[in-house]
């Protein structure tokens, strides 16, 4: 799907492929090449989700961000 917002390159999309009920892959690219992706894993009983993020250079060029309801 196209990611849209303000300011985007044009180009840019997003295919997610689900893995379970709580766990998603990703991957971002921008026309047809991959630049990066990731996974999505929803923990604590759905209060928190984890969201393990790789470069186009692999999983040592990433990081984690930790999205909790409050």
């Amino acid at each position: 799907m196209p990611i849209v917002y303000p300011g985007a390159p044009s180009g840019l999309t997003l295919a997610v492929t689900g893995v379970s009920a709580a766990e998603w892959t990703y991957q971002v690219a921008k026309d047809g090449q991959v630049m990066g992706g990731g996974r999505m894993v929803l923990v604590d009983d759905g209060s928190a989700w984890v969201d393990l993020t790789r470069g186009r250079d692999g999983p040592g060029h990433g990081h984690m961000l930790v999205y909790v309801r409050s």
